[in-house]
């Protein structure tokens, strides 16, 4: 038999349903954030031993992490930015033709 989070008989049963689901919900979204790490982990170690390859000498470890600016990464499908939809199609007002 399946194990109750929750009392039956507990006060505030939907309150404590409501923070068991969220609770639930914050696990998953941390579990992809974990994958995602794993994943960039060993993006960098692939990349460290490429620039090994060429370089035996370089320090890696005192690369400082430099942060990507918005629309490099919206080209690249990681982000979205007010400034194109999906379809490609600018948002806003449009500018005059100079």
């Amino acid at each position: 038999m399946k194990a109750e989070i929750i009392l039956r008989d507990a006060e505030k049963r939907v309150l404590l349903h409501g923070l068991v689901r969220k609770r639930a919900e914050l696990a998953t979204e941390f579990q992809a954030h974990e994958a995602a790490l794993r994943s960039l982990s060993k993006q960098m170690t692939k990349l460290d031993e490429t620039i090994r390859l060429f370089d035996p000498n370089v320090r890696v470890d005192l690369i400082k992490p430099k942060a990507v600016s918005a629309p490099f990464v919206a080209s690249h499908g990681t982000t979205m930015t007010n400034r194109k939809r999906p379809d490609n199609r600018f948002t806003g007002k449009r500018r005059p033709r100079q």
